[in-house]
């Protein structure tokens, strides 16, 4: 048996519920930039599967017809936030100027010392927590 894990790439996409499938799906296209690539009806609901243009980021959202459209909370057991990562400051900047653009209320640009990286966060229509992150090197003078 071996003493260590096997190795993982990266992460092959998220999927979460939601309350309003066509309501979510319009916001990842608009504010997120997604397309949607499939549609995928399921036993009890319905879901579509979403990806950036270069299919480097895949993302699906579901809702299921047993949904008590319960407000999101990420203190209960689950999910609690996803992060994405972006490539620079300046492209987190970018993010936060897009998001003012479209009216997509955010918390403001934030370092996070510890982990040696910025963050800036903002939820989706049903409030699932979205940061988007990057790393920041510190000044080598």
């Amino acid at each position: 048996m071996a003493s260590t894990a096997p190795s993982l790439e990266s992460t092959a996409h998220v999927a979460i519920t939601v309350t309003d499938v066509v309501a979510s799906t319009s916001w990842y296209q608009r504010v997120m930039g997604f397309e949607t690539v499939v549609d995928v009806p399921h036993d009890g609901g319905h879901g579509v599967v979403m990806a950036t243009p270069d299919r480097r980021v895949w993302w699906a959202v579901h809702h299921h017809t047993r949904n008590r459209r319960e407000a999101f909370d990420e203190t209960r057991t689950g999910l609690d936030h996803v992060g994405l990562l972006v490539s620079s400051l300046a492209e987190l900047d970018r993010w936060e100027g897009w998001l003012v653009s479209q009216g997509v209320p955010h918390d403001p640009v934030r370092p996070l010392p510890d982990f040696g990286m910025a963050a800036l966060v903002l939820r989706d229509p049903d409030g699932i927590p979205i940061e988007l992150l990057t790393y920041v090197h510190a000044d080598p003078g």
